[in-house]
């Protein structure tokens, strides 16, 4: 059998399958909230205040891939090395 491997905090706890995932949905993300911008521009600032959640989204899935950090295993300290 394999090794048990204790839980870390702070450390690596994503492969590189989930990085490229939070990646390619980051820059999706923000791509999206960009053209939403774009496409509000005229409606004025509280048309403007829904684009933080695609912003927030986005930037947490850059952070995420760029990091190998995932929030959530880390509050459930678990590992995901696919």
């Amino acid at each position: 059998m394999g090794e048990v491997k204790l839980y870390q905090p702070g450390k690596c706890n994503i492969g590189n399958t989930n990085r490229i995932f939070r990646l390619s949905y980051g820059v999706f993300f923000l791509a999206f909230s960009f053209y939403l911008w774009i496409g509000l521009g005229s409606y004025g600032i509280l048309a403007k205040v829904f684009l933080a959640v695609p912003l927030y989204v986005g930037f947490l899935g850059l952070y995420q891939g760029l990091a190998s950090f995932c929030i959530y295993h880390a509050k459930r300290r678990t590992y995901d090395m696919r």
